[in-house]
């Protein structure tokens, strides 16, 4: 049985690059928690909301452009 990928664990003010779909481009943020209650999960600061998360260190080259992460 093959263990499923594990989703990073954000803390407030965290770096992450953030977008709702596939083609859309990555953005950068700053994490302010998770809210399973609403559509878009992922909240910024400023209260913006994404459903797609992934952590800046590391993703640097990904800012602007619609490619996936390793």
């Amino acid at each position: 049985m093959k263990d499923e990928p594990k989703e990073p664990e954000f803390k407030p003010f965290d770096r992450v690059l953030m977008r709702d779909y596939d083609d859309q481009m990555w953005t950068a943020h700053f994490y302010s928690h998770r809210d399973d209650n609403n559509t878009y999960i992922h909240r910024t600061v400023g209260d913006g909301g994404y459903h797609q998360c992934i952590p800046y260190e590391g993703n640097e080259h990904l800012l602007g452009t619609t490619g996936e992460p390793e």
